[in-house]
């Protein structure tokens, strides 16, 4: 499921003087298999599997999202 990461590299695409960027996908939101099925109830495949990351990593899913940020940040050329 895409959930907007490629919006951004798309319009940088188009810059003549595109600046860096960086998509950091939190561990609660992963890239789930499209081809699941998704039922018309709220607790559908795609959804289970969802929720199963979160509930399996908690507050680790945040975590280590910041801290991949803070690794991309801190790599920057001055």
């Amino acid at each position: 499921m895409e959930m907007g990461d490629a919006a951004l590299g798309l319009a940088c695409d188009e810059l003549a003087s595109p600046p860096h960027w960086a998509a950091v996908r939190n561990m609660s939101d992963p890239t789930i298999n499209g081809d699941l099925p998704a039922k018309q109830y709220p607790l559908n495949e795609q959804t289970t599997w969802a929720v199963g990351y979160y509930t399996a990593y908690g507050r680790w899913t945040s975590t280590l999202g910041a801290l991949a940020t803070w690794g991309l940040i801190a790599g920057l050329p001055d």
